[in-house]
């Protein structure tokens, strides 16, 4: 092999491992973000509330809780929380769940407060009118899934839908 064949092979090498590496940084679906998240986690439950269902830091202290990030606009986050809600009995029965609708990427919040109140939701929706879980969790795509322990540390999340399986995992692995 001649020195200009080494170089090109050696450069692919290196453009293929920075390829690789960016396309599965911050891949959450195979990894857990280590932030410290248990003040952020509490601090949700001051965000403001969409529909009638209440929210408390309490509940959040007392078992695993799956935050959902999601968008009215995004067709695979409404087949999230409609799968959430036709399985929120045999969820709940393990973890709460809370929906954090990213309200700054919706057309209105008009259009959000009629989604929640004809899906007649279980459990919590709340605005994230700053953003804040993007800021503390980052994520490229949405449905954004994140769930945390008891003291609020992320134990698993996953960029896309999660089905019941997945969680049971998740909870197992707790």
């Amino acid at each position: 092999m001649n020195w200009r064949t080494i170089k090109t092979l050696l450069l692919v090498g290196v453009v293929a491992f920075f390829a690789f590496f960016l396309l599965f940084y911050g891949n959450s679906e195979n990894g857990t973000p280590d932030d410290e998240a248990s003040d952020f986690v509490i601090k949700m439950a001051d965000y403001p509330e969409i529909g009638d269902t209440v929210f408390s830091t309490e509940e959040i202290t007392q078992r695993p809780t799956l935050i959902v990030g999601w968008t009215t606009g995004c067709g695979a986050c409404v087949e999230q929380i409609e799968y959430y809600k036709e399985h929120y009995d045999e969820i709940s029965e393990q973890i709460n769940i809370l929906a954090v609708n990213l309200i700054t990427s919706e057309e209105s919040e008009e259009k959000v407060e009629n989604f929640v109140d004809q899906a007649n939701l279980p459990f919590p929706v709340v605005a994230d009118h700053g953003n804040k879980l993007v800021d503390n969790f980052p994520f490229r795509f949405i449905p954004a899934n994140f769930l945390f322990d008891a003291d609020g540390r992320v134990i698993e999340s996953r960029e896309g839908k999660v089905d019941l399986e997945t969680l049971q995992k998740w909870l197992d692995s707790v």
